[in-house]
């Protein structure tokens, strides 16, 4: 999850910030973010008028097009995403294989999470532990430390 929010970081996107990355099945990961078709527009994702540019690319369609560039199949690979996805975002994840769908925040409609779902793809939101959490279930030797 940290690589996907450290890629949101790079998006010139005013009104939300979005990062992903897709971790295939042997480990390689494609991080994206929500930006511009490349060497074609500039990037700005949001038009004067407040509206999304329609040349923005969300951050899940970045990682896609990323494999797609290096013929990499998503098939059975995890997405992780610092934010819910749209709808149209998860058409594309139903259809490309990806098994599992772990975001961070909601997204302003769950809509997206619903389709992935009815789709049997595995949802779940991530949930950061603490490091006091963390410190408590072992002690490195895989037993309990005590308080």
């Amino acid at each position: 999850m940290d690589v996907a929010y450290r890629s949101a970081q790079r998006s010139y996107c005013s009104r939300l910030k979005v990062g992903a990355v897709v971790v295939t099945d042997s480990g390689a990961m494609f991080a994206g973010y929500n930006g511009t078709i490349p060497k074609h527009f500039p990037n700005v994702c949001e038009l004067d008028s407040g509206e999304t540019a329609p040349y923005t690319v969300h951050a899940e369609e970045n990682c896609l097009y990323k494999m797609l560039k290096e013929g990499v199949s998503p098939n059975g690979a995890t997405l992780y995403i610092s934010h819910g996805c749209c709808v149209n975002c998860s058409r594309m994840i139903a259809c490309s294989g990806i098994k599992e769908v772990v975001y961070a925040e909601d997204y302003r409609s769950s809509q997206g999470l619903d389709i992935l779902r009815q789709c049997e793809i595995t949802v779940r939101k991530y949930q950061k532990e603490s490091c006091n959490d963390e410190k408590k279930q072992t002690n490195g030797h895989g037993s309990e430390m005590g308080a």
